[in-house]
């Protein structure tokens, strides 16, 4: 037998190898030839493996036709410069969760740019860090609503816009995906609202505007007016004073387009307790809620319906 065995030459070991093996095999001519040929082979087997655990497929059209007519309308997304970036791949992926994604990878995360089609027919296009949205994108709702701006762990936080299909538009400060911080929001009628939220609600300093011309500049807590502001409506009467829930509430100043004035306190809209008028001629009279001497409706609604 000896080591001149011909059941173990070289002739011998070549013939079993698989088909790539030996390709590459027969082509080694020097030592660098040689390194060259395992690279590349142990390239082919990379990808080879990596293709088996992942199901491979192109690029699906999954979107809604509200998704594709609305994505039709902008400009095309742009990927802003950040900061990490994985390895891109050039086929799409089907995830677990049957969602479809192609672009950058770190290991086995989506890492860096790329692009996922959700089955339910929503898009997102934009940065992924360890398998989460995380910098900037642009999601593509299914009913045709869109947001671009910042993401921290899957979350919309930082600053971005949302544009519904209805019209209505908030462009702003996010956390922990609410409208949280300083923002704007625009309706289709023509209201307006700047100001500050917190969780979601509009809570701090706003200032909001009404396509009849009525506005109100002053405190919110949690979507009420609430704190102290001044109410002006589109006939030229105004109100200066405590708000709760909506509603005049404690001390305030109702006036007239003619420059009446009624000075004193408030409850639920309704005047309550002593109070002043000032007329226009700048006379004044004291009155109360029993035998007041000039007549005064008792009841001073803003008659607002608050859009939240």
């Amino acid at each position: 037998m000896g080591n001149n065995c011909s059941c173990i030459s070289d002739g011998f070991l070549v013939d079993k190898e698989p088909e790539l093996f030996k390709r590459a095999y027969k082509r080694v001519s020097s030592t660098e030839a040689t390194l060259n040929s395992v690279i590349q082979i142990q390239s082919l087997w990379r990808g080879y493996i990596s293709r088996k655990k992942h199901s491979i497929y192109q690029l699906p059209h999954l979107q809604t036709l509200k998704a594709k007519t609305r994505e039709s309308q902008i400009p095309v997304y742009k990927f802003p410069t950040l900061s990490w970036r994985g390895k891109p791949k050039a086929y799409c992926v089907r995830l677990p969760n049957k969602d479809f994604y192609k672009g950058e990878w770190l290991g086995r995360m989506r890492h860096g740019q790329g692009i996922t089609l959700k089955l339910k027919g929503d898009k997102y296009i934009g940065y992924y860090k360890e398998n989460l949205m995380h910098g900037h994108g642009r999601y593509i709702y299914s009913n045709g609503d869109i947001y671009e701006g910042c993401y921290e762990k899957d979350l919309r936080s930082g600053i971005g816009s949302l544009h519904c299909m209805s019209g209505y538009k908030y462009t702003g400060s996010w956390g922990k995906d609410l409208y949280n911080g300083k923002g704007q929001e625009f309706w289709p009628d023509g209201t307006l609202f700047i100001g500050h939220y917190i969780s979601g609600k509009k809570s701090g300093y706003g200032e909001f505007f009404w396509n009849d011309r009525s506005c109100y500049k002053g405190n919110f807590f949690e979507n009420f007016i609430h704190g102290q502001g001044c109410y002006m409506w589109d006939d030229g009467r105004k109100y200066t004073g405590q708000w709760e829930f909506n509603t005049m509430h404690g001390q305030g100043c109702f006036e007239w387009p003619d420059g009446t004035k009624f000075i004193g306190e408030f409850a639920n809209d309704y005047k309550k307790g002593e109070g002043s008028v000032v007329f226009s001629t700048t006379c004044k009279e004291n009155i109360t809620d029993k035998g007041k001497k000039h007549e005064l409706k008792n009841k001073i609604s803003h008659n607002k319906s608050f859009i939240t």
